[in-house]
């Protein structure tokens, strides 16, 4: 009865090992398959790519200095762009609106000059920035020389007193702009430019003087003491020939200049241009004061051609005074008139 009790409980606990091998082994292998879990690996570093940018910055740069050296300023300002697209940079700014302006490309050269201006001075720089300066507003302005002949006329410029004289150089905002003359003893010039930016030009302008006449009606009248009565010899013909001879000179000179001022105003409205418009406006003036010169001294030639002087007044035995011709005395005379507005002479007919 022992062995079979033995057998029993032997046999419980081999079934019970094997349950238990068996549950170990299923553990292990599932264990087994499962697969480790993996290892972080660490972070890859992010290349360093500022140092390449300067590296290419520095290069193109100088290229660009380079193909300056050789008269290439496109090249060199293809290379300075692809520096300032590297690295931007001051230096590169200056070198690319120096280029522009080198090939004639007004607007890009004061854009990138102004590009250049907003970045904050440097003591390196100081030079290129003034440089900068004085260009840019060459650049956005017009440059007009104004000339005068004769030279140390005060200049107005539309309206506003200019602290310079002539000859001088003007920088104009674009547009139209009037600009005037003037010098002591001269009449006023005045004339009107459209100019543009970046344009160039000169106004030479010739001051007609004013006339001897007008000066001298400005004076008061000297009083002489009259002189004694004497037979007048008579009057001479020379004085109205020498009018006349001279008023003619001066209606063949207006016919000159007008001839020429239609000219120039026909070679104005082809191609407008300042110089022609000068010579326009100066010929049409020429020919304007000629033709007044001719009128004038014409019908003063004609009247003294034509008048008889008046009969001398006899003195008084008491007074140097000169006596009023008598109101019987029959003749013509001519007066001249000045004025400020005109200028001319004053018949007079007494019968």
């Amino acid at each position: 009865m022992v062995f079979p009790l033995l057998r029993h409980r032997v046999g419980v606990r081999q079934s019970q090992l094997v349950a238990t091998c068996l549950v170990l082994a299923t553990c292990s292998t599932a264990w087994s398959q499962t697969p480790p879990p993996a290892k972080a690996k660490p972070a890859a570093k992010a290349p360093n790519v500022e140092p390449k940018k300067d590296v290419d910055a520095q290069r193109a740069l100088q290229a660009g200095e380079a193909k300056l050296q050789s008269n290439d300023i496109a090249g060199a300002l293809a290379d300075f762009q692809r520096s300032n697209e590297a690295v931007p940079s001051p230096v590169a700014r200056y070198k690319i609106a120096w280029c522009f302006d080198q090939l004639g490309k007004s607007t890009e050269a004061a854009d990138a000059y102004r590009s250049f201006l907003a970045e904050p001075p440097r003591d390196d720089l100081s030079e290129q920035r003034q440089r900068a300066q004085t260009r840019l507003l060459e650049l956005t302005t017009a440059s007009v020389k104004v000339t005068t002949a004769p030279p140390g006329a005060s200049l107005k410029v539309d309206g506003a007193t200019e602290s310079a004289v002539t000859p001088t150089t003007l920088q104009l905002n674009p547009g139209r702009h009037a600009i005037e003359v003037a010098a002591n003893g001269y009449e006023p010039a005045n004339r009107e430019l459209e100019v543009i930016a970046g344009g160039s030009g000169e106004l030479a302008l010739d001051l007609v003087p004013i006339p001897a006449q007008v000066a001298a009606a400005s004076l008061p009248p000297a009083t002489t003491p009259a002189a004694p009565p004497t037979k007048a010899p008579p009057a001479s013909k020379l004085p109205a020939y020498v009018t006349l001879g001279i008023g003619g000179a001066g209606a063949i000179v207006g016919t000159i200049f007008g001839v020429r001022a239609l000219s120039a105003r026909s070679d104005f409205n082809k191609n407008p241009t300042v110089a022609r418009a000068d010579t326009a406006e100066q010929s049409a003036l020429v020919s304007d004061m000629a033709f007044g010169v001719a009128i004038t001294l014409g019908i003063t030639g004609a009247v003294l051609l034509l008048s008889h002087p008046d009969k001398p007044a006899e003195a008084s035995p008491t007074t140097q005074a000169p006596r009023r011709p008598s109101p019987s005395i029959t003749g013509f005379r001519l007066a001249p008139v000045v004025t400020p507005q005109a200028q001319g002479a004053a018949a007079f007919f007494r019968f």
